[in-house]
Order: C-alpha cells, then structure tokens, then sequence
C-alpha cells in the first residue's frame, strides 16, 4: 500500500501547510506483515502507540476504511 502510505503523508503535509495545528498527536504508521501475522501492528502497540481514531488508506469499494479485519496466524 504504497499509494495509500503516501496518499496519508501528503495529507499530514497539507493540513499543516493550510495552517491548522492537530488538537492531538498524529502517528503515522506503516506496518509491516500486515497480512500474514500483524506482527507489525502488535510491535507498535507493545511500544505504547495508541490512538483514538484511525484511517487504514485501502482503496475498499471507493469508502473510507475505519476498521480492519486483524489476523494471527503460523505466518511466513
């Protein structure tokens, strides 16, 4: 998803040079392993990254993704 990476960096970019300041703080995460373990996902959790909103930049059915389906398995 290397579109939708860059689809969230530029829009970080454009709210800060349209002169807003986030009322919180804004993480921008890339995970990796996604879709095999969510090794990458749990590792970011586990170092304290929480939040309380988020956009997952899939291009699903042309909507806004708000949740995801999560996966453990034996992986790679």
């Amino acid at each position: 998803m290397k579109a939708g990476l860059a689809a969230n960096l530029f829009a970080f970019d454009a709210i800060t040079a349209a002169g807003f300041s986030p009322a919180a703080p804004i993480h921008l995460q890339s995970v990796v392993k996604e879709e095999s373990t969510g090794n990458g996902a749990l590792s970011a959790l586990l170092r304290g990254y929480t939040g309380d909103a988020v956009l997952i930049p899939e291009p699903v059915e042309n909507a806004l993704v708000r949740t995801n389906v999560g996966e453990i398995s034996g992986g790679d």
